[in-house]
C-alpha cells in the first residue's frame, strides 16, 4: 500500500493572512501588533494576539529577512573562547541582543588565523548585520575581508592604534599600573607579570603599566613571564 505525502503547500502553518482572517484585520494590522512599527488600539491588538495564540502562528523570520533585507544575527568571533574573559564577554553580548531581538552566532578561531579567517568568512556570506571581533593579532588578515565586506564591525580588546574600525578598548596602560601600584602599597617587592603574548598591542600597554609603576617606586623590573597556557588556566580558574 502506497501511501502519499502531503505537498509543501499542505504542510505550511498558519501564514499572516491566516492570522488576518481569523482577527478579522488586515495584514498590515497584524505585522503592526507583531513589529510594534504602528499604533494598534488594544482591542484590535487583543483581537490579533488571540488569532495568534489560537493557530499557534510563528513568524516566518527568513521571510522577515528577505523583506527588511536585515537578518537580526550578530556574528561575535572569539580567539579563545575556553578563556574566561572572553567567555564572559560573549555572555554578555548574547544577553544584550536578546534584550533588542537578535541571535549571535559564535565563532572561536582557536588563536589561528587561517581558522579565524575561515570562519569569520563565512558569517561574512550569511549577510549578518554585523560583527564582534577579537581579532587573533592586532594586523590579522581578516582585518582587511571586513573592510572589503562593509559588514559594521566592531573590534574588542585588540586593535592597532589608528583603526579604522569602532573599537571597544580597555585602558591596559593604567590598569596594569594600578594593579602594580596596590600591590607595591600592600608591601609586595617581587611582582611577576604573567602575559600571553607579547605582540599583541594590549599585551604591550600592560607591560608598559607594570613598568611605569616600578619606575615610580624606584623598584627594578622584577619579572615578565610569557606563558599563554598559564594565562589561560589562571583566566579560567578567576572565571
Amino acid at each position: 500500500m502506497r501511501t502519499r505525502s502531503k505537498s509543501p503547500v499542505e504542510n505550511r502553518g498558519p501564514t499572516i493572512h491566516d492570522v488576518a482572517r481569523a482577527a478579522g484585520v488586515s495584514t498590515a494590522t497584524v505585522s503592526n501588533v507583531l513589529r510594534g512599527t504602528r499604533y494598534v488600539g488594544p482591542d484590535l491588538q487583543k483581537r490579533v494576539q488571540e488569532a495568534i495564540n489560537s493557530l499557534s502562528y510563528t513568524p516566518n523570520q527568513v521571510a522577515a529577512s528577505l523583506r527588511e533585507r536585515r537578518t537580526r544575527i550578530i556574528g561575535v568571533a572569539v580567539p579563545d573562547i575556553t578563556t574566561g574573559l572572553f567567555t564572559e564577554i560573549v555572555r554578555r553580548i548574547e544577553k544584550r541582543a536578546a534584550c533588542t531581538d537578535y541571535q549571535i552566532i559564535l565563532a572561536d578561531s582557536e588563536e589561528n588565523v587561517i581558522a579565524e579567517r575561515a570562519r569569520i568568512g563565512a558569517l561574512i556570506k550569511r549577510k549578518i548585520d554585523g560583527l564582534i571581533v577579537i581579532p587573533c593579532h592586532d594586523d590579522s588578515p581578516v582585518l582587511e575581508d571586513l573592510r572589503r565586506s562593509e559588514i559594521p564591525t566592531v573590534l574588542v580588546d585588540r586593535a592597532t592604534e589608528g583603526t579604522i574600525f569602532d573599537s571597544v578598548m580597555a585602558d591596559n596602560c593604567l590598569s596594569a599600573r594600578e594593579g602594580t601600584r596596590h600591590l607595591l602599597s600592600l608591601g609586595h617587592r617581587n611582582i611577576m607579570l604573567l602575559a600571553s603574548e607579547a605582540g599583541l598591542r594590549n599585551i604591550q600597554e600592560r607591560i608598559e603599566g607594570y613598568r611605569e609603576a616600578l619606575r615610580e617606586a624606584a623598584f627594578q623590573i622584577s619579572r615578565i613571564s610569557w606563558s599563554p597556557e598559564r594565562t589561560n588556566r589562571l583566566c579560567q580558574t578567576s572565571a
